[in-house]
């Protein structure tokens, strides 16, 4: 049973595999290829760049996951026919499933679609979608792309297409109606390059993050190191000057040096507690963290911050 969500995407893939081969090999080529299209159809006969443009359109399409694709002129001609890499499950290698359809929408303006839900193959019956889409790149039809896809195939084939890149290619035919031969060579893709710097685009954004994640690793036992070094020379300055404050060697004549002191020792304190806060911000990075409820003195909290403020 065909999955319903499938058919959008089938469409879709369809209708950008021809339009990134009319971006491509078209453009490439209609320079050469429209007049010859108009003229004698024995003139096309070995003509190199006839020859060149039914290689580089198998080049670009043999590796799909398609199963047909049939190129029309802007007469509605068939004059080229490629199989793609589920090409061998056609019973009929070069027929459109539905030429009715084919022909009524090789004028449009824009690509159209069809779900051909009971077509019989090699492999049993099957559920197509195809794909008409006019040649336009001038914005006057030029010919038209037809394009016929396997929906049970197309997610497997499309993730093992994105994963392998432009892989093994199961069988090909080639027909040129206006008695072309021609003898075509497999070679990698525009598919192939994009999935190739997609990857490497990958592998440069996980290097970033594992740059930007050793960093902080940095940073934060950095800020460890920084905070253990100044709490030693502060156990000095707290405990002298508690000492002091306390009178416990002498006692301290002049006021004023009683006061200062104490600031001495109260800032001491709070410089202590901001290196014990940046600590804790390490610990909270590494998960390490623990909640300490206490009950805190408001009145003695307001008056040392005041004192702290108070010289400025």
């Amino acid at each position: 049973m065909i999955d319903g969500s499938v058919a959008p995407l089938a469409e879709r893939s369809n209708a950008g595999f021809a339009q990134g081969y009319i971006d491509t090999v078209w453009n490439r080529h209609r320079e050469a290829m429209v007049p010859l299209l108009a003229g004698d159809p024995q003139a096309m006969q070995n003509n190199p760049e006839v020859q060149q443009f039914a290689q580089d359109t198998l080049h670009y399409f043999q590796p799909l996951p398609l199963l047909r694709v049939n190129i029309y002129t802007v007469g509605g001609t068939l004059l080229l026919s490629v199989g793609g890499n589920a090409a061998d499950k056609m019973i009929s290698k070069s027929a459109s499933p539905d030429p009715a359809f084919a022909t009524a929408h090789m004028n449009g303006e824009s690509a159209a679609s069809k779900l051909l839900p009971e077509v019989w193959l090699q492999s049993g019956k099957a559920a197509l979608v195809q794909t008409v889409a006019p040649i336009r790149p001038a914005g006057a039809t030029e010919g038209a792309l037809e394009l016929v896809s396997d929906m049970a195939d197309l997610p497997q084939a499309l993730l093992r297409y994105q994963i392998y890149g432009m892989g093994g290619i199961a069988a090909v035919s080639l027909f040129f109606l206006l008695f072309l031969g021609v003898s075509m060579a497999v070679v990698s893709g525009k598919a192939e390059s994009v999935i190739t710097k997609q990857h490497e685009a990958n592998l440069e954004l996980m290097e970033a993050v594992a740059a930007a994640q050793a960093e902080n690793r940095d940073k934060s036992q950095f800020l460890a190191n920084v905070s253990h070094e100044l709490r030693t020379p502060l156990n000095a300055i707290i405990g002298f000057s508690e000492v002091i404050k306390n009178e416990v060697i002498a006692k301290i004549e002049d006021k004023k040096y009683h006061d200062y002191i104490s600031d001495i020792h109260s800032s001491g304190v709070h410089l202590l507690s901001l290196i014990n806060d940046i600590l804790d911000y390490s610990k909270a990075e590494a998960g390490k963290l623990e909640l300490e409820v206490s009950e805190v003195n408001a009145t003695r909290l307001v008056q040392n911050s005041l004192r702290l403020v108070g010289p400025r």
